[in-house]
């Protein structure tokens, strides 16, 4: 039940609403009973942020509202609702008591509503939630992304009564691919996530952020053309489904780095030195457009530095050429495969 805990609707519900029976059906231009005409919706963000484990995913997520918050309080407005779709068990750790942002729970007047999720019918109960409260302006949060994949697969593992985790070593060991599935169901897999999915991207008024764990880049697996063109040059990508980072229109790669303090040549001993992190941010495309900008992040909130490098209108950099582009279609002609495969190697 969403968050507050709520019931879904269900499919014969949703057919009477519409007036629907199989006698009532109007899908076909030509019988559609909806009035059409010109109209220009708002831009909203779609963003996935993708990075590693102390990167900063979350952290963003938090600032963003602290500085929406702060903003909004100085200007005498309402602060924007960030419903977040906790998949990761952050919220606790954010909002909790004594915890830094504390104040910016719903429970203390703040705009952060937590909306925790175990399993696939839980996170699609909240995400209906989210999706029915949010109104524009607010955010909608899924931290992670990658989860509401895992639990779609589970969710099809249990419906036909599969173990994915047995299922994945012995297709693995008896030499039939990646994964606990045949390919037909994986295409389940794909619809039940993507119920979700398609109704954050093209269902809401509100902007829309979702946080992802990153794996390398593995070319023996036959990467698909659109993640070479946009992850190749720093040879991570998002884990889950590979559709995320195509349909989001802004995806940024963010990861920390450690300095190697030397010694005569030699790195030097380990614990007989204080090394010094830093983080890096890769905006591979941003409100729908190729960008290829990497720059360093330091302390930086990861939201002003996007608004940073908007400001700055830097031209892409790393575009292919359009012989490059028909030497990859011509490789990636060689990968296709009829049904899909698993996006992701976990």
């Amino acid at each position: 039940m969403g968050g507050p805990r709520g019931t879904p609707v269900s499919r014969s519900a949703r057919a009477s609403r519409r007036g629907g029976g199989a006698d009532n059906v109007r899908i076909a231009p030509a019988t559609s009973t909806v009035a059409g005409g010109p109209r220009l919706k708002k831009r909203r963000e779609k963003i996935l942020l993708a990075g590693d484990t102390v990167a900063g995913k979350s952290y963003t997520w938090m600032q963003m509202a602290a500085m929406f918050y702060t903003a909004a309080k100085e200007a005498g407005e309402v602060c924007p609702n960030f419903y977040v779709i906790d998949t990761d068990d952050t919220c606790p750790t954010a909002i909790g008591p004594g915890e830094e942002f504390e104040y910016l729970s719903w429970e203390n007047g703040g705009p952060i509503i937590p909306l925790p999720c175990e399993d696939w019918q839980e996170t699609a109960s909240q995400a209906k939630y989210a999706l029915e409260e949010a109104k524009e302006g607010d955010w909608i949060i899924v931290d992670v992304m990658n989860r509401v994949y895992d639990f779609a697969q589970l969710e099809i593992g249990d419906r036909k009564d599969i173990n994915i985790d047995d299922a994945t070593v012995t297709r693995g060991l008896n030499g039939q691919g990646f994964g606990a599935f045949e390919g037909n169901v994986w295409n389940l897999v794909s619809r039940v996530h993507d119920s979700v999915f398609n109704r954050l991207m093209f269902s809401t008024p509100a902007h829309v952020l979702m946080l992802a764990h990153i794996t390398d880049i593995v070319v023996e697996r036959g990467e698909k053309r659109e993640r070479m063109v946009m992850f190749e040059n720093v040879g991570v990508r998002p884990r889950g489904r590979g559709v995320v980072a195509e349909i989001a229109q802004t995806v940024v790669i963010i990861w920390t780095t450690q300095d190697v303090p030397m010694d005569g040549g030699k790195r030097k001993k380990r614990g007989s030195h204080q090394s010094k992190t830093d983080r890096h941010i890769y905006v591979t495309k941003d409100r729908g457009k190729p960008f290829a900008v990497r720059d360093r992040i330091g302390n930086t909130p990861v939201w002003t530095k996007i608004e940073e490098l908007r400001a700055t209108k830097l031209m892409p950099e790393n575009i292919l050429s359009d012989e490059e582009l028909a030497e990859t279609e011509s490789l990636n002609e060689t990968l296709d495969i009829e049904v899909e495969e698993p996006d992701d190697d976990e």
